[in-house]
C-alpha cells in the first residue's frame, strides 16, 4: 500500500511518527512523510521524507496546510494518516473527495491542552476546550481509524463507531544505552518541551536547594524551549541562583544524541504539572528513562503512582514543591544501591513489558484490514 503520513506541526524526525511509526510501516508499505524539516527531500530507512518549513508565527502555519492539501490531493496513496487536530479539515476534504482510508493519530488529549496554551487568553480558555472537545468528538467519526497514543484518550471519543486503536509511545526494542555514568558527578536529566507546565522552573529550583549538600549535581534539560520569554526567566532563574556550572541548557538534538546523554546520567526527571491532561496519561520520558536504566523522578499523580509502585522503578513527588523534589532526589542520591535496583527494574520491565514490538504489531493489523478490504473490493 502506499501511505502518506503528515504533520504540519511536528519535526520529521518526532519519536513516534518516524522512528516508530513511519520506519515499522515501511517494512512492508511505501511510505512518504511530510514533516518540519530543514530540506526538500531525503529517504531514511526506506521512508520517503518530505520537508516543511516551520514558521514562528503561529497563523502561517495555514501556508503549510494548503501545501499538504496540495501534495495529497496529487497522491496516488491508499492511506492518509494525519498526527494534529489542526488538520482535521484537510483530513474530511481528502476523505470526501479522494475517497481513501484516512486516519487521525492522536498525541495528546487536545481539548485539556488548550487549558495550559500561554498564547490562549484565560478567559476564553474554558469554553474553547468544550467547543473544541465536541468538534474533534464529531469529526473524528468520520475517519477510518482513531490512533491513540495513551488508553485515556479514549474518553474524549466515547460511543464513535470507529476503529479506536491504542498505539502507545513505548521506546523501539533497539533502544540501547550503554550505561557510561562515572560516580564524579551525579547527573539528572529532563527531555522534552521546555516549559513552566512540564515543571522546568521546579527543577532548577530544587536543584539549587540539593546543592547546598552536593556540589557534584549537574542538571541537563534537553528539549525546545515552548517561548523565547521562558528561555529569558529560565536563564535568569539560572543567573540569580549561580547556577551557571551547575545547569545545562542543550536544546533541541537529535535522538543518538539524546540516548548519550541518558548514558552519562543517573536519574530521569519527569515533573508535570497536575493539568488534565498530563494526570490521566503516562508521560513517555517514563517509558525512555526506564529503557536505559534510569531511576525516576516523577510527578505524584494517582495513576504515576500506581504505575512507580508496581514497577519500582522510581520516586514521586509533589511536582509543584522544589524541597518536596528535591527531598526525593535526595533519597535516591543518598541510597546509591536502591538508585541502582530501581534502574535495573525500570530496565527489566521495558523490555518485558513496555516496548515498540507489541503496538507496531497493532499497527500491522490494522493497515491489514485496510488491505484485505481493498482487495475484497477489487475482487467484487
Amino acid at each position: 500500500m502506499k501511505i502518506f503520513m503528515m504533520s504540519s506541526v511536528h519535526a520529521w524526525n518526532d519519536s513516534r511518527i518516524f522512528h516508530k511509526e513511519a520506519v515499522s510501516l515501511a517494512k512492508r508499505h511505501s511510505v512518504e512523510l511530510y514533516g518540519i524539516g530543514d530540506f526538500i527531500f531525503k529517504e531514511i530507512k526506506g521512508v520517503k521524507v518530505f520537508g516543511l518549513p516551520r514558521y514562528n508565527y503561529r497563523r502561517l502555519r495555514i501556508l503549510n496546510w494548503l501545501m499538504l492539501l496540495r501534495l495529497a490531493m496529487k497522491s496516488e496513496a491508499d492511506v492518509f494518516h494525519f498526527h494534529d487536530p489542526e488538520l482535521i479539515p484537510l483530513g474530511l476534504l481528502l476523505k470526501l473527495i479522494k475517497r481513501k482510508k484516512v486516519i487521525y493519530d492522536v498525541h495528546e488529549d487536545f481539548p485539556a491542552s488548550i487549558m495550559y496554551k500561554e498564547w490562549i487568553p484565560n478567559m476564553y480558555k474554558d469554553s474553547l476546550s468544550k467547543v473544541l472537545a465536541l468538534l474533534e468528538k464529531g469529526l473524528a467519526g468520520l475517519f477510518d481509524a482513531i490512533l491513540l497514543a495513551e488508553f485515556s484518550y479514549a474518553d474524549n471519543f466515547r460511543n464513535i463507531d470507529r476503529k479506536k486503536i491504542e498505539i502507545l509511545n513505548y521506546p523501539l526494542r533497539e533502544f540501547v544505552v550503554e550505561r557510561k555514568a562515572s560516580s564524579e558527578n551525579i547527573n539528572l536529566v529532563y527531555a522534552g518541551s521546555i516549559s513552566e507546565v512540564r515543571g522546568v522552573f521546579c527543577m532548577i529550583k530544587a536543584v539549587s536547594m540539593l546543592c547546598r549538600e552536593f556540589d557534584n549535581v549537574r542538571l541537563f534539560l534537553i528539549g525546545p524551549v515552548v517561548s523565547p520569554a521562558i528561555e529569558i526567566r529560565i536563564r535568569e532563574i539560572i543567573q540569580e541562583n549561580n547556577l551557571m556550572e551547575k545547569v545545562t541548557l542543550a536544546g533541541r538534538v537529535p535522538l543518538s544524541q539524546v540516548y548519550e546523554f541518558y548514558s552519562r546520567c543517573h536519574l530521569g526527571l519527569i515533573l508535570l504539572h497536575p493539568e488534565r491532561n498530563y494526570l490521566r496519561s503516562l508521560g513517555t520520558k517514563i517509558f525512555e528513562y526506564m529503557a536505559a536504566g534510569l531511576p525516576v523522578v516523577a510527578s505524584n499523580f494517582p495513576l504515576w503512582e500506581e504505575f512507580f509502585h508496581i514497577n519500582k522503578c522510581g520516586v514521586t513527588v509533589d511536582p509543584l514543591d522544589p524541597k518536596d523534589v528535591a527531598k526525593g532526589m535526595k533519597y535516591l542520591i543518598s541510597n546509591p544501591n536502591l538508585m541502582k535496583q530501581m534502574g535495573e527494574n525500570g530496565k527489566r520491565a521495558y523490555l518485558e513489558k513496555y516496548n515498540w514490538d507489541s503496538e507496531e504489531e497493532k499497527l500491522f493489523r490494522l493497515y491489514s484490514s485496510f488491505e484485505e478490504k481493498s482487495k475484497n473490493i477489487s475482487g467484487i
